[in-house]
């Protein structure tokens, strides 16, 4: 995946891909298309998630973003040096709409986090899952954040994956 793509300058780059690298925050895309501003008071949302595996043979780390993607994140150990990436965008998260976090991973399972990446709204976890390995999986939640604005996808485990990938997409 592209680290670069939603920065507007190298400048962002290098600092998205050194904070990515920690783990802290992702470049943000320029365009946020008028959305309404997050929530005032912080509140933590516990999602319920219902996965469904397609079928598939191969595992491939997307390059591109898709039609309403708001973040992704990539872990691949079989690189050198191994490496993580977060990146917040091309989109952002438009209040009280469904969304939907898909992926892929190989080895046994990671778990992830979807965290606000407004600095008004202080990193707040917004929902925690789980990605088992073997298949593509896409989650679908039964309903809306009271958030809106940037996010940022992390991988909070990656210990039992080899390579994976995730993105969350509000269609």
């Amino acid at each position: 995946m592209d680290a670069r793509r939603g920065c507007r300058t190298p400048t962002h780059v290098a600092v998205a891909v050194t904070l990515s690298a920690l783990g802290l925050v992702g470049c943000t895309s320029a365009d946020t298309g008028g959305t309404q501003p997050p929530s005032a008071t912080p509140s933590s949302a516990t999602a319920t998630a219902t996965a469904t595996a397609s079928p598939s043979s191969t595992f491939a780390i997307p390059s591109e973003p898709v039609e309403g993607e708001v973040a992704s994140a990539v872990s691949d150990r079989t690189s050198s040096p191994p490496s993580n990436s977060s990146v917040a965008g091309p989109g952002v998260l438009v209040v009280d709409r469904p969304f939907f976090v898909e992926g892929h991973c190989v080895g046994g399972r990671s778990t992830y986090e979807v965290r606000s990446a407004d600095p008004a709204d202080a990193g707040r976890t917004l929902i925690e899952g789980t990605l088992d390995c073997g298949a593509p999986m896409r989650s679908s939640f039964d309903y809306s954040l009271p958030y809106a604005g940037p996010v940022q996808l992390s991988f909070t485990d990656t210990d039992d994956v080899e390579q994976a990938w995730l993105r969350v997409v509000q269609p």
